[in-house]
């Protein structure tokens, strides 16, 4: 299950809700997406999407986490293919509450740089980065605003702003916790993490968006 982005453009979405795609397509977290019925949860699909030949020559943006895709032209032709086969109608709106920004502390940035993939080792793949917990926290060739974006989807479930001042990817890997954790462990570990590599998240109030759908329907035959 996730997304790839391979060089030319080629999005491949594999075994995905219609909701979790329409979260990418609008680069939008998960819980931004509000209305539709169940099997628009349920029900899991596989797409091959290959751009115009224009747009592949022009080099898009292969950068991608398993649900996000960094190039805007290939997310407005992902949002076309849905409306196109799953008649889908979307609308946009603002909910006030709160916020978060991920600010660094005084504490040193505990984070290290990415180092360069020579062009020959990452020639079948676009550029991929991923945050991950199993028994400990992984981040590999991570932005600030692709952890952002991790926090606001799986921790607070509400806007986070990159306010780090942090440029470019980085690696991390914490030590193994070798408790047996629930989802509010692994809730709070995150937060722990932050706290070790010299970083917070800020409370404040401010507007998140989100997304209705107001209509959809199963999609038509390939």
């Amino acid at each position: 299950m996730g997304t790839d982005v391979a060089p030319g453009g080629t999005v491949t979405l594999n075994r995905l809700p219609l909701k979790t795609m329409i979260a990418e397509a609008f680069h939008l977290d998960y819980w931004q997406i509000q209305g539709g019925e169940k099997w628009m949860e349920q029900a899991l699909y596989n797409v091959v999407a290959k751009p115009p030949e224009a747009i592949r020559q022009s080099l898009p943006d292969t950068r991608h986490t398993w649900f996000t895709i960094d190039d805007p032209r290939l997310r407005e032709m992902l949002q076309s293919l849905l409306i196109q086969r799953f008649h889908l109608k979307v609308h946009r709106a603002t909910q006030p509450g709160r916020v978060y920004l991920l600010e660094r502390t005084r504490k040193p940035l505990g984070l290290l740089p990415t180092k360069a993939v020579p062009a020959a080792a990452g020639s079948a793949l676009g550029t991929f980065a991923s945050i991950g917990w199993t028994e400990q926290w992984v981040l590999y060739d991570t932005t600030m605003a692709e952890l952002a974006d991790f926090a606001s989807s799986y921790i607070v479930h509400r806007p986070v702003l990159d306010r780090s001042g942090c440029v470019g990817a980085f690696d991390y890997r914490s030590a193994a916790d070798d408790s047996n954790a629930t989802q509010i462990d692994q809730a709070a570990s995150f937060m722990r993490m932050l706290e070790e590599v010299g970083l917070k998240l800020e409370p404040t109030e401010g507007d998140a968006e989100i997304l209705i759908i107001d209509h959809a329907e199963l999609p038509s035959a390939n």
